[in-house]
């Protein structure tokens, strides 16, 4: 058998003597050669880590724990009656323990472009060919679980450097050692470089246009503009700048792109400058007072200034219309242009809601009883408003209203006192809207904190108070181990959550058992079993089958203590489930329809 180093391991062996016989004792041992067999549950390199489950049908299973290399070996079952002992002539039955190891081919340190492979490598082949995780720099790598043992990189790059592991699957806490990979960059003369100009489109003389110039080289390249028949033009680098473009200045350029290994030249990008169209400006006047001298009501639709520029040119028929606001495009929801005729115009912005937002990053939140959670939300608002700066006065968060329909901060609520954080972080400011985030950490969390959590901020604009919505659902649960039985024998443990697909781990005893919504697990009255959620294993379950002496010597304090107990019938697996409120209100004994009385 091939195990591997940190797992659990069983090994069986049936046995049969005569009829009369009467069996004494059975163990199992570490066989040496010319030594005389040792009881493993007394070997004190096994302390804690062995346990024998014998069956009446004549099988004994050895199961050892935490396994290490050390443990590997040669194993054998023996027994006495009261008349014969067996001495175990036969083999028994060979385990290797065996660890995981990375090694690189072809070497360690590559030149990018090359092939690497990546291989995990175990003393002994695996039983059941299990998948492989790989890891680098501690985080998995996206698609690698594979049923192979390698992860090729072909062709490397330098995203590739760093150090590497693996594990196997359902065991992603026994990671190998790292080993790291060191990925040398390639040297090469610069690519033809491309060019591209902004804005693109017709240039206009009197307008500013950017040249750009780019190119892939190790090292990074240098660049040079050039215009057709002449020397460089402006100051090195990958940009160059015409401002106040004139027809003198249009014609064709080009860039050089130049390292210590070679240069290279762009092809031509030709300039062509267009004459400024005149303009003849036309005024508009507001039909409504201004919005500052109106009576402010809440969702007002403002009506701003405009200009209106009419060019004339011999190509262009009718007149082309160029329009600008005295607002921010951005701020605009809508603007609306009626031409009731050649020259008669009327011209309406419509200013909307959109620069007052909050947003939450989840609508729904699943914790753990007990753990800590973090809600956030970003609002954002105008910089400036009805010719009136922006100031946030007031952010808050709360479940509830009072009787005045305030909603209760949740800083001052007493079911939150010392389990309650709120922080702010930067305002961020582009263009004419900010933004900030604010975020809400509550510790050691009940399953009364189950609420919808809103978020609202109050500013010094009319009306410029705003809440989140929706707000952030939050769902606090706790784990249960649910019980069924398939025989005699075995039994399903289910660890259940309200909180779906939350990777799940097992205790046994409270040491590391294993991985899975659900194990089967041999009935065992000795042992305790509970599950927690990864990331939070200190928040367990309450432990399923706590054995006690026997119920009638059971006291209140262990039964507030425990939530089942093992009745002294074997083989048979019988718990009771209570429900405890002041007094034993209920006692459920659930066993078998077999063993009912």
């Amino acid at each position: 058998m091939c195990v591997l180093q940190g797992t659990s391991v069983d090994i069986s062996c049936t046995y049969s003597h005569p009829p009369h016989a009467t069996l004494n004792s059975t163990y199992w041992f570490k066989w040496r050669a010319n030594q005389k067999p040792r009881d493993l549950q007394a070997d004190s390199g096994y302390e804690g880590r062995v346990e024998y489950h014998v069956e009446e049908t004549g099988r004994s299973t050895l199961r050892i724990t935490d396994l290490r290399v050390t443990d590997s070996a040669e194993y054998r079952f023996t027994f006495k009656t009261s008349h014969h002992e067996w001495k175990s002539i036969l083999h028994g039955t060979t385990l290797t323990v065996t660890g995981l190891r990375v090694e690189v081919t072809p070497v360690a340190t590559v030149t990018e472009g090359q092939r690497v492979t990546l291989t995990c490598i175990t003393s002994c082949p695996l039983a059941d060919k299990p998948s492989y995780i790989w890891y680098q720099n501690n985080g998995s790598v996206t698609g690698s679980e594979n049923p192979e043992n390698q992860l090729v990189l072909d062709p490397v790059g330098p995203q590739h450097a760093g150090s590497y592991s693996c594990s196997v699957r359902n065991y992603p806490h026994l990671r190998s050692p790292e080993e790291t990979l060191t990925v040398q960059c390639t040297m090469n003369a610069p690519q033809t470089p491309s060019v591209s100009v902004s804005p693109s489109g017709e240039v206009v003389e009197g307008s500013s246009v950017t040249l750009s110039c780019s190119s892939d080289a190790n090292p990074a390249a240098n660049y040079t503009w050039f215009k057709e028949h002449e020397d460089s033009v402006g100051e090195p680098g990958q940009n160059y700048t015409i401002t106040n473009i004139t027809s003198e200045l249009g014609g064709h350029y080009y860039c050089q792109a130049h390292n210590a290994f070679g240069r290279h030249n762009s092809t031509l990008l030709f300039i062509n400058p267009l004459p400024d169209p005149e303009y003849e400006n036309l005024s508009l006047t507001n039909r409504l007072a201004p919005a500052a001298q109106r009576e402010p009501i809440e969702e007002q639709d403002d009506i701003h200034n405009v200009s209106i520029h009419v060019s004339h040119s011999e190509n262009q028929e009718p007149p082309s219309l160029h329009v600008s606001c005295d607002h921010a495009f951005h701020q605009l929801n809508l603007c609306v242009l009626f031409i009731l005729n050649e020259m008669c115009l009327f011209f309406a912005v419509l200013q909307g809601n959109d620069d007052w937002t909050v947003t939450c990053t989840s609508s729904n939140v699943c914790s753990l009883r007990g753990s800590t959670v973090d809600i956030s939300c970003t609002f954002k608002y105008p910089e400036k408003q009805h010719d009136l700066s922006t100031t946030v006065l007031e952010t808050l968060w709360f479940t509830k209203e009072d009787r005045n329909q305030k909603p209760v901060d949740l800083l001052s609520d007493a079911d939150y006192t010392g389990r309650v954080e709120s922080s702010c972080g930067e305002i961020s400011c582009i263009g004419s809207s900010c933004n900030r985030k604010c975020t809400l950490s509550i510790r050691d969390l009940r399953q009364s904190d189950s609420a919808v959590y809103n978020f609202r901020f109050k500013t010094n604009q009319p009306g410029g108070e705003h809440t989140a919505n929706p707000g952030v659902a939050l769902t606090v649960t706790d784990l249960q181990v649910k019980v069924s039985r398939r025989d005699d024998r075995l039994i399903n443990l289910d660890c259940d959550s309200m909180c779906a697909n939350a990777p799940i781990i097992w205790y046994k005893s409270g040491q590391y058992y294993g991985q899975g919504r659900s194990i089967w697990v041999y009935i065992d009255s000795i042992n305790s079993f509970s599950c927690a959620v990864e990331g939070y294993e200190r928040l367990h379950s309450p432990s399923v089958c706590k054995s006690t002496p026997s119920l009638s010597t059971a006291t209140h304090e262990e039964v507030n203590n425990f939530r089942s107990y093992v009745l002294p019938l074997p083989p048979y697996f019988c718990c009771i489930n209570y429900s405890y409120n002041g007094t034993i209100s209920e006692i459920l004994l659930r066993c078998p329809r077999k063993q009912l009385p």
